[in-house]
């Protein structure tokens, strides 16, 4: 009895190993991670990798409607369209610049100003677009003859799946996309900062299999080992719906408010009298006469639901999905008890959140930005004496997001300038450091100083005129002009 128990434990324990390894080969197909496998230990294809993304990840169909949900509220709700527009209005400004030089300024100017990529509009979409999705797909195709790279785009919800470097999950080397059938179908593969010769090497084997083209993925508010962004309504979607909610129930209440019904007594009447009287008499309109003796009553009668005022539970639910998306109240049309100065400091969260967005949105740029060059040069001689790891040969310029305080930054500066001059007399520092000094007041003004130049502003020790008192006196050179940063 006990030898057909054991036999029947190693039959079950077989089985249950068969099923085991049929159903990890299933995951790995469907999945694309795959387990790597030490021979020496039959027990290693149980465990999972450290780099895979377990439960940080939101399931196919919740991420679908994600993209939904926030298109569907960004098209309706007026909050949830303030919040994306006000994101990229700061984000973008007035509009993304680059300096750079010859012949790098013509090889960007004909990407960035081609039809088919046409930056100077296509960046307010690209931003808006960011913040709603999460993501931002654009595959790219390369003119062979110069170089010259085109984008496209591609709906995050064609996207199947994100695959990650096997060794490290923070870096996406390719996507899978949907077929017709939502299947997987065409494989891009990702580009990555610096041409991604830094990925593991079973990741550049994984590389190898997305031979339908390349493409850019930027994605946001997401931890490191997640592998799809996250719109930035997505923790406001279930608010947002109830302050919709809350708002038509008030309509509704006030429609109902607005109507009456006439109540009319009839002293002494029967029932068929009612009637007669009824089918006699109509609800008089406005502006006419009516006449009755004293057995007729007439009274206008309106519902009373007693139901309090809600502006105050309006305005926390709008205070509390507004704050979660970072925005003070005063920036949505409630003034409330805020002050200038106290409006301003309230600014200060909403400023840096904004600035965070636009670094990265910057970050995207110098990516395509690297690659357009990188393609450049191997297409053609015109970059061939140009070091693309030069981190000067072109810079971004992007709007301040915070307004700034002139009438505040020149009282600062007239001070620093009056600190530096004591500061000189009495050698407490020296020249050189008084330049950087009064260089880096002058920064949050909008003006690089370059201390070599004989043309800036500096502070200068200067003998006074002959009928002086022949000491020496502290001269500010303010009539030399410095070099604008827009």
């Amino acid at each position: 009895m006990a030898n057909s128990r054991n036999l029947f434990g190693r039959i079950l324990d077989r089985l249950l190993e068969s099923r085991v390894e049929q159903r990890i080969t299933e995951i790995s197909a469907l999945t694309g991670y795959g387990f790597e496998r030490d021979p020496s230990d039959p027990k290693d294809a149980y465990y999972r990798r450290l780099s895979r993304a377990g439960d940080k990840e939101l399931s196919s169909l919740t991420f679908e409607r994600m993209l939904k949900l926030a298109f569907y509220l960004y098209e309706h709700n007026p909050l949830a369209h303030r919040i994306i527009e006000l994101t990229k209005d700061f984000v973008i400004g007035t509009g993304i610049v680059y300096k750079a030089e010859e012949p790098v300024k013509t090889v960007l100017d004909d990407h960035w100003y081609h039809p088919l990529n046409n930056w100077p509009v296509f960046q307010h979409n690209a931003i808006l677009e960011l913040s709603l999705y999460g993501e931002q797909i654009y595959p790219v195709q390369v003119n062979p003859a110069d170089g010259l790279v085109y984008l496209g785009y591609i709906d995050p919800l064609n996207v199947k799946e994100v695959v990650v470097d096997p060794k490290n999950s923070k870096i996406a080397i390719g996507l899978i996309l949907k077929d017709a059938t939502d299947k997987p179908g065409p494989k891009y593969k990702v580009i990555l900062p610096g041409g991604g010769d830094y990925v593991s090497e079973k990741a550049k084997t994984r590389q190898a299999e997305f031979t339908d083209g390349e493409c850019f993925y930027f994605a946001i508010n997401k931890v490191s080992n997640s592998t799809r962004g996250r719109s930035d309504l997505l923790p406001l979607i279930d608010w947002l719906d109830g302050y919709d909610e809350l708002l038509f129930n008030r309509i509704d209440r006030s429609r109902i408010l607005n109507n009456y019904l006439w109540d009319i007594t009839l002293e002494g009447m029967s029932e068929e009298e009612i009637k007669l009287w009824l089918k006699n008499n109509r609800a008089p309109m406005p502006g006419s006469i009516r006449a009755h003796n004293e057995k007729v009553k007439w009274q206008a009668v309106t519902p009373q639901l007693q139901a309090s005022d809600a502006s105050t539970e309006a305005r926390l639910l709008r205070n509390h999905i507004i704050g979660t998306a970072g925005f003070p109240e005063h920036w949505f049309g409630e003034g409330g008890e805020v002050n200038r100065a106290v409006g301003a400091e309230m600014g200060t969260p909403t400023y840096r959140r904004l600035l965070s967005r636009q670094h990265y949105f910057k970050s995207c740029l110098e990516v395509i930005f690297d690659y357009q060059l990188r393609k450049a040069q191997e297409a053609t001689n015109s970059l061939l004496n140009v070091n693309l790891d030069d981190l000067d040969i072109y810079k971004i310029v992007m709007d301040e997001v915070s307004a700034r305080d002139i009438s505040t930054l020149s009282r600062v500066l007239r001070t620093v300038t009056e600190t530096l001059r004591t500061s000189i007399e009495t050698e407490t520092i020296s020249r050189e450091e008084a330049r950087k000094i009064y260089a880096a007041a002058l920064e949050p003004m909008g003006y690089e100083v370059t201390l070599d130049s004989d043309e800036i502003p500096v502070l200068e020790v200067e003998p006074v005129p002959e009928n002086g008192d022949g000491q020496d006196h502290v001269t500010h050179g303010g009539e030399h002009a410095g070099h604008g940063k827009a």
